[in-house]
């Protein structure tokens, strides 16, 4: 009996002494990769832990509570409660070798627990495969100035991923950029003889602006994975050997590229800046037009390049000829191939006869490592009416002192004195044709609008029940990405939205919005969720921007 008690006694004082467990995890981390760091802290205290420790080689990346457990016992009559409370830190090596947690000491409720110093072996390579990986792969290592490189986050898998979570974009500012996620569509891989299964994460199509050697930033995931279970292909967590549920962030390791100049000797005049093999159409409305009467023309430029940068050049170079405004529109696809179409709007000031126009193009071909042209005909341009007051050695744009007697191809054009400048809507025939199509484009408009409005009406709820939820319980970096994706495309999130057709008070606040959310993970490492206004969540809708 005296034994039972005295085993009791030790038992109560065993169970509810406060006591600090410090597990690493990965147990040998690699350098460069996140790892976690868990202070489990059992104690009858009520009051949060306070923790402090001297990092050596070793940075802290973020610090979260994961969890609090609570367990009573009844032991010789009496009721007794321990809490167990965990504290997580994210860590970073950037250096393989020892690293160290110095003076670590734990305060709690008055008391202090201190712990030995923990040694922490960071290896440069994997001692066996990992059953996670993050990779960010680019399509080649070397580039020009303006040539494309695609870059790829791959998320690598040997267990089941259940989920997976973007903890921070790669910024990727010293490239122009264009970027957007893929369909996620597993597929079999193999990584140092090893199979995997992987998916798309990220993607970004980059172009080096200056030379140099430059890094492709990496990427950091949180991920949640299945302990059991071993079919690369169970990507999602489904399948019958599923375990207990896990935590952990990767990031990709940085990807260096060098960008390389282009030629600087013999480069054509009609050089675009453009690099690899592009298309260039031209498009003229007609080709006999009258003095005042809009000369329109669409440029359509379409290739791998950095369409951004293209400068559009000029078409015509004849004085009685006025350019008047000149519009650009870019639009990118979702496999990075752009097109750019420019609209120029001129105006024919005097009678002038332009013969044979062509114009140059001249790209660069990094494969043949030489520049290349492509000349596009425009044919007779003919502008009559009015008085020619001379001639053009210059341009092949000819004019006469006298008033000539108009050719018999001519006679159908209105005389100069009728017209009126219209600018992009052309002559009174094409003004009248506007004002008809318009009318009726806006009687089809509302008419199909009656016959489909509960089809819209049930689209539009759906909608908005997708944004009540950011509305109510707000959105952090990744939701806000998701959001922002739907806007259109663009060289970062702020340009998509300033681009998009929102209105200027809901640009503000989202662009606020990604500012805030960034500072915050580069100061605490995660992002709080930030509400949207009712007004911008309208707009998105309004905007038909806003998808399941």
């Amino acid at each position: 009996m005296i034994k039972i008690i005295i085993l009791a006694a030790l038992y109560a004082i065993t169970a509810f002494s406060d006591t600090l467990k410090i597990n690493v995890d990965p147990k040998e981390p690699l350098i460069n990769e996140n790892f976690r760091v868990q202070f489990e802290i059992s104690t009858q205290e009520g009051t949060d832990p306070v923790i402090s420790f001297d990092p050596l080689n070793v940075d802290v990346i973020s610090r979260q509570e994961t969890g609090v457990k609570t367990r009573t016992t009844y032991i010789n009559g009496q009721l007794s409660t321990e809490r167990s409370v965990t504290v997580e830190y994210e860590m970073i090596a950037k250096r393989s070798g020892s690293a160290f947690l110095r003076d670590i000491i734990v305060e709690i409720g008055g008391k202090r627990l201190k712990h030995n110093t923990m040694r922490i072996n960071v290896l440069s390579t994997p001692r066996k495969a990992r059953n996670i990986l993050v990779r960010a792969e680019v399509s080649k290592e070397e580039a020009f100035v303006g040539e494309s490189i695609l870059v790829r986050y791959y998320l690598y898998n040997k267990v089941p991923v259940s989920s997976t979570d973007i903890k921070k974009f790669p910024k990727l500012d010293k490239f122009l950029k264009r970027y957007h996620q893929e369909k996620m569509t597993a597929e079999r891989a193999s990584v140092d003889g090893e199979i995997y299964t992987r998916r798309v994460i990220y993607t970004a199509q980059l172009y080096g602006t200056e030379p140099g050697t430059y890094t492709v930033d990496p990427i950091t995931l949180g991920i949640q994975y299945s302990t059991r279970g071993n079919n690369p292909f169970n990507t999602f967590g489904f399948g019958s050997r599923m375990g207990g549920l896990r935590k952990m962030t990767l990031s990709s390791k940085p990807v260096e590229v060098k960008i390389k100049s282009l030629p600087k000797e013999n480069v054509p005049k009609s050089f675009t800046g453009l690099v690899g093999e592009h298309s260039f159409n031209l498009e003229l409305n007609k080709n006999k037009f009258v003095v005042n009467e809009p000369i329109e023309l669409k440029l359509v430029v379409s290739g791998p390049g950095a369409l951004e940068l293209f400068e559009a050049p000029k078409i015509f170079t004849s004085q009685a000829v006025e350019e008047f405004e000149k519009n650009n529109d870019l639009k990118v696809a979702a496999d990075f191939s752009a097109t750019k179409t420019v609209l120029y709007t001129y105006l024919g000031r005097e009678p002038v006869n332009i013969e044979n126009k062509v114009i140059p193009f001249t790209y660069f071909d990094p494969n043949s490592l030489d520049f290349k042209t492509k000349n596009v005909d425009l044919g007779r341009i003919v502008v009559a009416g009015g008085v020619r007051l001379g001639h053009n050695t210059t341009t092949g744009e000819s004019r006469t002192d006298a008033k000539p007697e108009r050719p018999a191809a001519e006679q159908d054009l209105i005389p100069s004195q009728a017209l009126t400048p219209m600018y992009k809507l052309g002559n009174t025939y094409t003004y009248n044709a506007f004002k008809i199509t318009l009318i009726l484009l806006v009687v089809f408009l509302f008419g199909g609008l009656w016959i489909f409005k509960d089809a819209i009406l049930s689209i539009r709820g759906n909608r908005t029940n997708i944004l009540a939820e950011l509305i109510k319980e707000g959105a952090d970096y990744s939701k806000l990405h998701q959001v922002v994706q739907k806007l259109g495309h663009g060289a970062d999130m702020e340009s998509i939205i300033s681009e998009s057709k929102l209105n200027e008070a809901s640009k503000k606040e989202l662009i606020e919005l990604v500012r805030k959310c960034e500072k915050e993970f580069e100061m605490n490492g995660k992002t709080k969720k930030h509400r949207i206004s009712k007004s911008t969540a309208k707009d998105l809708v309004k905007a038909g921007n806003a998808e399941s």
